[in-house]
């Protein structure tokens, strides 16, 4: 998982099946499965509202100058970020 702030500030984390991570409220973060195995996982909040905000699908929706200018990518970067993600699926 992976935590990030305002600018260049950003934490990794590798977890195992039973561990617990905590983000604190406005922060953005991401979860990626690096492992073998089927991820799954609870996310709680403190809220009766859910949301989700996929940064490779508003990434898709950018024009891809402000991206070069703003975060220094290139093209080919753009171009290999996913165009349509499935998200989290509440159950």
């Amino acid at each position: 998982m992976t935590v990030f702030n305002t600018g260049p500030k950003a934490t990794t984390n590798d977890f195992r099946a039973g561990d617990v991570g905590v983000i604190r409220k406005s922060l953005g973060h991401y979860i990626e499965n690096t492992g073998d195995d089927v991820l799954q996982f609870v996310e709680v909040f403190r809220s009766h509202h859910y949301e989700e905000v996929s940064l490779a699908n508003w990434f898709a929706h950018v024009p891809p100058e402000l991206l070069m200018q703003h975060l220094n990518l290139t093209r080919e970067d753009i171009a290999a970020f996913p165009k349509e993600t499935r998200g989290i699926v509440p159950i």
